[in-house]
């Protein structure tokens, strides 16, 4: 979501940018587009190139996230180093184990309370 914070980038140079293969960027995609956070569209300039770009629910999304992180790291100002390390960890453990089933789950239990 942040490579897309600027604007629209192309689907080929995500890779690059997120540090991943052509297909491990494709995939990062493919669930973006799955949950309605960004639309893959053809350049103006070259038919052949793919561009991704974030939809209104990605923007709002992205700056939710933002936000979010800006309060953390302002609330984070007592913690001491080792503690924010280990914080991090656990949510790196959640998002590695927990997955896109987890994130589905979660969506889905959101929609319910909502409703």
């Amino acid at each position: 979501m942040r490579s897309l914070r600027s604007g629209e980038v192309a689907l080929g140079g995500m890779g690059v940018t997120l540090g991943l293969t052509r297909q491990g960027a494709r995939k990062v995609v493919s669930g973006l587009v799955e949950r309605g956070y960004a639309r893959v569209i053809p350049s103006t300039a070259d038919s052949r190139r793919r561009i991704v770009e974030l939809t209104p629910r990605g923007r709002e999304y992205l700056r939710a996230v933002v936000a979010t992180l800006r309060a953390l790291n302002d609330e984070s100002a007592g913690v001491d180093a080792e503690q924010l390390v280990a914080a991090y960890a656990v949510l790196e453990f959640v998002r590695d184990r927990i997955g896109e089933a987890g994130t589905r789950d979660l969506e889905r239990a959101t929609n319910d309370e909502v409703r």
